[in-house]
């Protein structure tokens, strides 16, 4: 929740966004296994499998991985599952040589999360302020 006040907060730093929004997965993954596993089995949340949404309750508008990976697959070539795989944790794109790398390398690879889920979330967050 709350991604508008992340764009405001670091305006155009969509790293920065990505690192907030990664602990806070992971914060909320440590509290749940505080719980008894006893109670409701081993249970935690991952962005990558669809369990996790992202939003702005204020806004009203949300969405999982799922979304992201469904538009984009077919124009990178791989299946919509990877894609999901792909638009979390270290995984890296080029847009200049179409590949994906578990190691940023250069300054031109950007993050799947940044790449094809911030960025036009972003981009179209900007055109609707700038429209006020």
């Amino acid at each position: 929740n709350k991604l508008d006040k992340m764009f405001h907060k670091w305006p155009g730093d969509l790293e920065a966004t990505y690192q907030a929004l990664a602990k806070s997965v992971g914060d909320l993954n440590d509290i749940i296994a505080l719980n008894d596993p006893d109670l409701m089995g081993p249970v935690s949340v991952w962005p990558q499998n669809g369990s996790v949404a992202f939003g702005s309750g204020l806004q009203g508008w949300g969405f999982t991985l799922r979304h992201f990976a469904a538009v984009n697959h077919d124009r990178l070539g791989i299946s919509e599952r990877k894609m999901m795989k792909k638009l979390w944790g270290d995984n890296f794109y080029d847009q200049k040589t179409r590949t994906w790398s578990t190691v940023r390398k250069h300054k031109h690879q950007k993050r799947g999360f940044c790449k094809f889920v911030l960025e036009p979330i972003y981009g179209l967050y900007n055109a609707c302020k700038a429209a006020e």
